[in-house]
């Protein structure tokens, strides 16, 4: 195909991951007919209230940054050009690798909560020269232009060997891998539930269990001795860094959202205490919060809800082995008969 008219509406910070490489399928609810078409970046994405949340936090600034498509007066810049190379149907429980899309896990999961489920693989090339094209109009995501677009000279995003990469990715083991993560997510859940609802006496338990499993706080004594209970059903206390106690860890953690000031104030009681401090909360640190840790000389790392249970998850604890699987493969040397 030398040109076409033939266009898929999607939210531009999309269309410009497709564009950079940062993602390579597309999710829908249904499988297409139409294997090549121009990429047509809109904005309904940002009149969603906190639509950022939708996205992996390390790809903020990229979708802030391409939330708007370039435009002059009334035509919009189309810059690329996608065919369909592969439609996979999966099962809802199995969700694509976050090095496939920009999108957060739990978005995609909640997105393919039905009975349909395809996952679309696109070769995104980039035209020669970017096009302004009038508004485009056409039923739900398609739409066609009023002239043929030239593809003449496109260059593919990704090198040959790169797109075959990301091809390989999409095999029965990747799915396992898949399967994997999505049972691991689901059992992060259940224990932030758990950790959530528990007594602040057990909650320091699990604090304690973690802290030792990792290395932390000495011997179970000392490390019980070091955190005490605080008023607001949270705990906090300084503990050793390593056994021999060579230097010490200012710990606090909470039970709810975590707002700057809140850092502040555990920035200041770090002072003449210890050199490092460790913040944990079971839900979330607000974006102000997390810049204050990251702009001061003191050491302080935040620990989230999500980042506690994949630690407990990582270090067994609240947590036991149900079964394990061996992926096989042919020993090539065995076969050798040279």
């Amino acid at each position: 195909m030398k040109s076409t008219e033939k266009c898929l509406k999607e939210w531009n910070a999309i269309v410009e991951a497709l564009g950079h490489g940062k993602q390579t399928i597309l999710i829908r609810k249904y499988k297409t007919n139409l294997k090549e078409f121009l990429l047509y970046p809109t904005v309904s994405y940002t009149n969603e209230n906190d639509y950022l949340k939708s996205f992996q936090e390390k790809h903020h600034s990229f979708v802030e940054k391409y939330s708007l498509p370039h435009k002059e007066g009334e035509k919009t810049e189309i810059k690329y050009f996608a065919t369909v190379e592969k439609i996979l149907e999966r099962p809802p429980r199995i969700i694509p690798s976050e090095n496939f899309y920009i999108w957060r896990r739990g978005h995609v999961k909640s997105y393919l909560n039905g009975k349909n489920a395809y996952i679309w693989v696109l070769r995104v090339y980039r035209l020669k020269k970017p096009y302004m094209a009038d508004l485009a109009y056409g039923p739900g995501v398609y739409a066609n232009l009023k002239e043929r677009v030239s593809l003449k000279g496109a260059e593919p995003v990704l090198t040959d060997k790169e797109f075959s990469e990301t091809l390989e990715k999409l095999t029965p083991e990747e799915s396992l891998q898949y399967g994997y993560q999505t049972l691991r997510d689901e059992l992060a859940m259940e224990l932030l539930e758990n950790i959530r609802s528990c007594s602040t006496g057990f909650f320091k338990k699990i604090i304690v269990d973690l802290l030792l499993k990792m290395g932390y706080g000495g011997s179970r004594k000392d490390a019980d001795e070091a955190i005490e209970k605080g008023g607001d059903g949270g705990i906090e206390g300084i503990i050793k860094e390593d056994k021999l106690g060579l230097d010490t860890i200012y710990i606090q953690a909470k039970r709810g959202s975590i707002s700057r000031p809140e850092i502040q104030k555990f920035a200041s009681a770090l002072e003449g205490q210890a050199k490092k401090g460790v913040f944990i909360t079971t839900y979330s640190f607000s974006r102000a919060a997390q810049e204050y840790a990251s702009s001061i000389d003191n050491r302080i790392v935040l620990i989230d809800g999500d980042e506690l249970a994949q630690l407990m998850i990582d270090h067994d604890v609240g947590v036991s082995k149900v079964t394990s699987y061996e992926i096989k493969k042919i020993d090539t040397d065995y076969f050798s008969e040279e």
